[in-house]
């Protein structure tokens, strides 16, 4: 055991000169048919990466609507409650169009109004 212990191939994982963990993680990879693989010492420590990257998924897909699309972070509402009043317009407006009117891009919805004010009217006039 001692012999197989001295004549294995080591390195930092930390900084990428682990062969074994190299190996390790491009065979995991190209089983699981993804990009790249990342290795990590236990179960737990998995679960919080995978706890870690469901989170920050909603929270990028969620930003990035109301920031792209609707300008949110831009806005300089500081007078009393109207920061408040403007996050339930947005969300009113993103429950409409992506609940009530299926529209997956925000974008081509914005666009779509634009050009046919009228059914924008007619759709808050209908509430």
């Amino acid at each position: 055991m001692r012999e197989a212990m001295a004549e294995a191939e080591v390195g930092d994982d930390v900084y990428g000169d682990d062969p074994t963990v190299n190996r390790l993680e491009v065979l995991a990879a190209e089983k699981l048919g993804k990009e790249s693989a990342l290795f990590v010492p236990s179960g737990t420590m998995g679960n919080l990466l995978a706890l870690i990257r469901s989170y920050w998924g909603i929270e990028n897909d969620l930003h990035y609507r109301r920031d792209v699309t609707l300008h949110e972070d831009k806005t300089r509402m500081t007078k009393q409650n109207a920061g408040r009043v403007m996050a339930c317009l947005n969300n009113l407006v993103l429950g409409l169009l992506i609940g009530k009117l299926n529209f997956r891009y925000l974008p081509s919805a914005r666009r779509y109004f634009a050009a046919f004010p009228a059914q924008a009217l007619a759709l808050l006039t209908r509430l």
